[in-house]
C-alpha cells in the first residue's frame, strides 16, 4: 500500500509540511466474507513529504473489507495546543477479484492520498 497524507489549514488553502506530525499511526483493518476482522496498528508510522510511504501486508484470501485509517498529532502553533488529526478509506472488495495473483506492479498498488485537515 502507497499512502501520501496531505495536511491542510485554513480551509484548504495552505498545505503543512507532514514533518509537523507526531505519533502517527496507521491502522489497518481487513474484514473477510465470514465477518470475521483482524486489526493491525502500526506505530510511529514513516511519512514524507517528498515522496510516497510504502506498507507491505497481506489480507485474507476471502478479503471483503479494508479500512484504513491513519492517525497523527499536530502542535497548533497559536495555542501550544495539540490537535488530533485522521484520515481514513474503506475499500470494498469485489467478491469477483478474490482470485487474483499478488500485486507486482505499480499500478495494482493500493495507492492512497489522505487529507488531514486542521
Amino acid at each position: 500500500m502507497l499512502i501520501k497524507p496531505v495536511v491542510t489549514i485554513a480551509g484548504g488553502s495552505v498545505v503543512c509540511p507532514v514533518e509537523l506530525l507526531e505519533q502517527v499511526a496507521l491502522q489497518i483493518v481487513s474484514e473477510d466474507t465470514s465477518d470475521t476482522e483482524a486489526t493491525k496498528t502500526i506505530l510511529d508510522f514513516k511519512v514524507f513529504d517528498d515522496e510516497m510511504s510504502v506498507y507491505n501486508f497481506q489480507v485474507p484470501e476471502n478479503l471483503q473489507c479494508l479500512q484504513i485509517t491513519l492517525t497523527a498529532r499536530i502542535k497548533v502553533l497559536a495555542t501550544g495546543e495539540f490537535q488530533d488529526l485522521d484520515a481514513s478509506k474503506t475499500i470494498s472488495v469485489d467478491k469477483y477479484d478474490f482470485g487474483r495473483d499478488v500485486v507486482d506492479t505499480p499500478d495494482q498498488m493500493l495507492s492512497l492520498c489522505m487529507l488531514m485537515t486542521i
